[in-house]
């Protein structure tokens, strides 16, 4: 299983994230916001980081935050033109995006490939089914 390790600019904290989990915090905790967070990442990044791939979209209030890469090895920033906070690497025109899976699969050897849209159905949730009197 592949594991990234995902930067959360919001909670400043680090999470690792996999197809079968997503890391919150426990019942009952209260996370604090540390401000020195951060700063040190983004030292990290500029100064560490490699196999970086940040995308952001046009018009992300974030990307006003965006990271620079500075010496950062094989690390590279995608802007989604016309996009939100909501852009992803398939909402990428194409030339980007091919360019993104080549950039995945160079660091993984997975062939990166599009979701395929599939209509929802009320078979495939049965108990999503209304219930009629």
């Amino acid at each position: 299983m592949h594991r990234l390790v995902a930067l959360c600019v919001l909670c400043a904290s680090t999470a690792i994230v996999s197809a079968e989990t997503y890391w919150v915090p426990p019942p009952g905790s209260n996370p604090v916001f540390d401000l020195s967070t951060m700063p040190d990442i983004d030292e990290w990044v500029e100064s560490e980081g490699e196999r970086l791939m940040f995308i952001y979209g046009q018009y992300d209030p974030w990307t006003a935050g965006a990271f620079e890469l500075g010496d950062a090895e094989d690390a590279f920033i995608f802007v989604d033109p016309g996009g939100t906070h909501g852009a992803r690497i398939t909402t990428l025109d194409p030339e980007d995006r091919d360019a993104a899976f080549a950039i995945i699969y160079r660091w993984t050897g997975v062939e990166p490939v599009l979701p395929v849209a599939r209509k929802t159905t009320p078979d495939r949730f049965p108990q999503w089914r209304p219930a009629l009197p």
